[in-house]
């Protein structure tokens, strides 16, 4: 099986490199590599221009938070049938590919792969146990799934650009309890790299946090929930 591993950046240049190369250390010959600088105002373009994978970019205009159009732009670029979302700042562990290549072989149909994250050695995305329902767990910067249900599901809701997340828990709840797909736990894990600011971090937690609500109360009213 090849898979295309599609990675959106932005303003990732100090931690890119390790994305990649880790990533690469893993795939063979005919897997791919396509990620998608989005308008970082770093160096972010040419870290990634230092690898042999197919690099895309776009220009931002208004709009700072667009994980949802990156992620379907990233899908229109690749030329596998299999899909591995991966986050920008996430450096997978050494069996990251292969548990996700071995999972996409085995598990039945309408199923959503998903692996766990850990920060500073502790797991922020625990595992999920076999086959699972819980969409509230669903997250993209772990993900695998074939292209053909991505957009069977119906790609992302691009109405979550301009704000910060939700896209990803809308996306595992229309698959789960529209489309009626499941998920499936694997150790596919990854290591999250906070920002080495302590202060500035909390600040942008705080303010991400404000900028949820906007999305949540769209998600909530989209699906009818209390």
């Amino acid at each position: 099986m090849n898979v295309s591993v599609l990675i959106p950046v932005y303003n990732k240049a100090l931690v890119i490199s390790r994305v990649i190369g880790a990533v690469l250390t893993q795939l063979n010959s005919e897997d791919e590599v396509v990620a998608l600088d989005d308008g970082s105002s770093d160096n972010s373009f040419n870290e990634l221009n230092q690898y042999p994978i197919k690099v895309l970019q776009r220009q931002h205009e208004t709009v700072a938070f667009r994980l949802a159009s990156a992620r379907n732009f990233l899908v229109e670029h690749a030329s596998k049938d299999y899909l591995i979302f991966l986050s920008g700042d996430c450096v997978p562990h050494a069996n990251f590919i292969a548990l996700h290549k071995e999972a996409a072989q085995t598990v039945r149909s309408k199923t959503l792969v998903r692996g766990v994250v850990y920060e500073n050695g502790n797991p922020i995305i625990g595992p999920i146990d076999g086959y699972s329902q819980e969409w509230e767990k669903f997250i993209t910067g772990n993900l695998g799934l074939k292209k053909k249900d991505f957009y069977a599901i119906g790609g992302f809701d691009e109405n979550f650009d301009g704000e910060w997340g939700g896209e990803d828990t809308e996306f595992g709840y229309r698959a789960l309890k529209v489309h009626g797909y499941n998920i499936f736990g694997i150790d596919a894990a990854v290591d999250h790299m906070p920002h080495k600011n302590e202060a500035k971090d909390r600040y942008m937690r705080k303010h991400i946090n404000n900028l949820k609500i906007r999305n949540q109360a769209y998600f909530r009213e989209k699906h009818g929930l209390e």
